[in-house]
């Protein structure tokens, strides 16, 4: 009837052939019966989408005493759970941006619902030690306050019986709060995690670090369903389920996302056609070996070359970049060629509109997935592009997906110390790697 009916009904179906085998999931590493007495652990907990703003203003204003001060983290494009959460945690990179995607093979529209409950697009989930069973995850969109704090319990109970002595734990239900009730909802849970965070390192004096980080950001804004659909339609192009001709247009709607993915044969005039819609922001697409982004106000190209970028605008400027690569210019950051020091850039970037976008765009179509599509249309925070009949199930105050700083900035902070830089998802496990065997090691440390 439904997409979450189909969810459901899925979910059913994985706990029966499990024998209803309890409410979470955990990793072979973590199921030794008894922690060591004595023996220093560390927490690695990830709240699904809370955005860097939120938490460096509860900081800022008392709460997370006893963290550090946060750092932005920066995720991948389109920002996007799987797509960070293989960043942060390695293994196997995702089949595509979501559960859904064209497949080239195929030549048709494939996953959906229960490929979500199957997790096929998250091969990430096997490297965590908690995590809710799908089914909840599901419900986690339409009872999302009650499921989270399900979660809480759980994770709780399965961090005493565990013996590991470092723990990732991934709270999903986050993003649902945040999806359904915005910045409040967001504020809630944040204050209910570090009540949670508390009372453990209270219980665990001198033998328990804490790290948390989030996968992406979320815009904090109420949105309404953009209308692309109508706008191909319009414009003489077929919203369709395969590829027969240059006219037909496969989207991707499987989420309540601030960007959509197309496939199609005539990426440019699809496009040319987009720009104009209300909702739409940039739309971008290979094209001669670069990476063309357009907007409203112009078009540009980014270039790749040995891990360095060059933005190229062509008329106006869709990335707002000229600025930003004049002044690295000056600083000798720029080849004879206009390809900018990657690094450079990063931090030069970070907090810019657009935050770390050519690498970030670059990236998108070039490995951050085994399936890129042929476009991608970034929103306006105040629109959404997804499953209408999943909007049924919840308002929409805020999401994620898009390119800009509010859906692109998560957060790391930790017990241990602080990093004195932002860094990208795909830097977490080099960045963490001495505290994750010895917290000791992280500069900043008491």
């Amino acid at each position: 009837m439904l997409v979450w009916l189909l969810i459901l009904s899925a979910a059913a179906v994985m706990l029966l052939s499990q024998g209803l085998a309890g409410t979470t999931v955990t990793s072979p590493r973590s199921r030794a019966t008894a922690p060591v007495p004595g023996a220093r652990r560390h927490l690695i907990l990830i709240p699904d989408g809370l955005p860097y703003r939120v938490v460096a203003e509860c900081h800022a204003a008392g709460g997370l005493a006893g963290f550090h001060p946060p750092q932005r983290m920066i995720c991948p494009f389109p920002s996007m759970t799987d797509l960070a959460m293989s960043d942060i945690l390695g293994g196997e990179r995702p089949n595509a941006f979501e559960a859904q995607y064209f497949d080239r093979a195929t030549g048709r529209l494939v996953g959906g619902a229960a490929a979500y409950m199957w997790g096929h697009n998250s091969m990430w989930m096997s490297r965590v030690d908690y995590r809710c069973r799908r089914i909840w995850a599901g419900i986690g969109y339409v009872r999302p306050r009650w499921v989270f704090r399900k979660e809480l319990r759980d994770l709780e109970a399965r961090f005493r019986r565990s013996a590991s002595p470092r723990f990732v734990a991934y709270l999903h239900a986050t993003a649902g709060v945040g999806t359904a009730e915005g910045e409040d909802g967001l504020r809630h849970v944040l204050d209910r995690t570090d009540a949670f965070c508390r009372r453990l390192m209270k219980e665990h004096v001198d033998a328990l670090d804490i790290t948390m980080l989030s996968d992406h950001g979320h815009t904090l804004c109420a949105a309404r369903q953009a209308d692309l659909a109508e706008t191909l339609a319009d414009s003489g192009f077929h919203v369709a389920h395969v590829l027969t001709g240059p006219r037909d247009v496969v989207i991707a709607r499987f989420g309540l996302v601030t960007y959509a993915a197309m496939w199609t044969q005539s990426a440019q005039n699809v496009a040319e056609a987009l720009v104009e819609n209300r909702a739409t922001n940039l739309v971008m697409y290979p094209e001669e070996g670069a990476i063309a982004v357009r907007s409203a106000d112009g078009v540009a190209r980014i270039h790749e070359h040995e891990g360095r970028y060059r933005y190229e605008p062509l008329t106006g400027d869709p990335l707002e970049l000229a600025a930003v690569i004049a002044e690295l210019r000056r600083a000798n950051h720029v080849d004879g060629r206009g390809f900018v020091d990657d690094r450079a850039l990063f931090l030069a970037t970070a907090e810019h509109t657009y935050p770390d976008a050519p690498a970030r765009i670059w990236r998108a179509f070039h490995g951050v997935v085994a399936q890129s599509p042929d476009l991608i249309v970034t929103l306006r925070d105040d629109y959404w592009e997804g499953s209408r009949r999943l909007a049924r199930w919840t308002a929409v105050r805020s999401t994620h997906g898009s390119l800009n700083r509010e859906n692109s900035t998560a957060f790391v902070m930790s017990t241990v110390g602080c990093l004195p830089a932002p860094i990208r998802t795909a830097d977490f496990r080099e960045a963490f790697s001495a505290p994750l065997d010895d917290p000791t090691h992280l500069p900043g440390r008491a």
